[in-house]
């Protein structure tokens, strides 16, 4: 056999292509599938670029005769980007699959509105109790989000491998069986945005840019952080006092509204107005910190008030803050479904009194 380079120049020649698949065909190949298959390892490329290439040398009408011609080449014709996700489909996608992860981690990805979007006001609008895309994102997302695409699912022999340089998720619900896909090749545009913010920054500097652009797109109201602040710091203040502090800034008037939005059980309530739920276990405190719409940063400095203490590579938190940090500002609802796909405990109270 030739040497890989060899073969990628031939592979790049229209003539030589076209002699090869007219060769495959007269020996009786009577499959797409087999018939790319056996191009990808002849030229010693990737079974998407030889479907590719296939189309670009002209060949589509002597391959679309073939019966599984449409379930083949779904992933080309038949693939729809940017797919507004649920918020678990976003979560499970995430989870498993390691380059998605390192973009969302380098980049300080946040999911809105079933995206995930680059972390600027320019993108994102936040005010206190909601976090929306903002009409110029709407109108480009390519140059802002992530693009997962969806196709439908169709079987063939060599799907395997069409599929083994990403990670897919099966759609849920749909009248036919579909994917979701993060494909690292069709990221261009939201590549070219952060290139050319950044030029020729560091991973490091882009990195620290987006962790500070995070930070600034949640301000908490200045004035009630810096009283907060005092009351963690004022050694006669309770860890009830700093959080009957933010439940009358949030103005939760009343156990019912406390347990609509923490799940945790109404009569905490009143424990913590009488100032007498100041041993609260972690998980307690920690729903009452989501339903409060609370940050990491300020998560931190509630819990250094606490008995309790975070625990950042180890099991709870680590999903739990990790889940914050990508969904800012996520209901409790929403929380303990993504705790549940991720095969973790929810938090807050499964009773109230009625």
């Amino acid at each position: 056999m030739a040497s890989t380079s060899s073969n990628t120049a031939h592979f790049n020649a229209k003539k030589d292509v076209c002699q090869k698949t007219i060769e495959i065909l007269e020996q009786g190949t009577n499959s797409c599938d087999e018939l790319v298959q056996k191009l990808s390892e002849f030229f010693i490329v990737s079974r998407i670029s030889t479907k590719i290439r296939l189309l670009e040398v002209g060949l589509k009408p002597e391959i679309e005769q073939f019966h599984d011609f449409s379930d083949v080449y779904t992933e080309i014709e038949g693939r729809k980007g940017f797919i507004n996700l649920t918020i678990v489909e976003a979560f499970d996608l995430a989870k498993n699959n390691i380059i998605l992860q390192d973009w969302l981690d380098s980049y300080h990805l946040v999911f809105v509105d079933g995206y995930f979007v680059i972390p600027d006001s320019k993108y994102v609008s936040v005010n206190y109790t909601e976090i929306h895309l903002t009409n110029y994102a709407k109108k480009h997302l390519d140059e802002c989000s992530i693009n997962i695409c969806e196709q439908k699912l169709h079987k063939y022999k060599h799907q395997s491998e069409d599929f083994q340089c990403f990670t897919i998720l099966r759609r849920v619900g749909s009248s036919d069986e579909r994917i979701l896909a993060f494909l690292p090749n069709v990221q261009a545009e939201i590549k070219r945005t952060i290139d050319k913010k950044y030029g020729m920054a560091t991973n490091v500097d882009i990195q620290t840019a987006y962790a500070s652009a995070l930070e600034n797109l949640f301000p908490d109201d200045e004035e009630t952080e810096k009283e907060l602040l005092r009351l963690i710091g004022d050694e006669d203040k309770s860890l009830c006092d700093c959080l009957w502090f933010l439940i009358e800034k949030a103005g939760w008037k009343t156990g019912l509204d406390f347990y609509d939005k923490t799940l945790v059980h109404e009569n905490c309530y009143g424990k913590i107005k009488k100032n007498k739920a100041n041993n609260m276990e972690s998980d307690t405190l920690f729903a009452i910190c989501v339903g409060l719409g609370l940050q990491v940063r300020m998560i931190e400095k509630i819990y250094n008030k606490s008995e309790c203490k975070l625990h950042y590579y180890d099991e709870p938190d680590k999903t739990r803050l990790r889940i914050l940090q990508r969904f800012p500002m996520i209901n409790i609802a929403d929380f303990n479904a993504l705790l549940n796909s991720a095969g973790q405990k929810t938090i807050g109270s499964k009773l109230r009194d009625k």
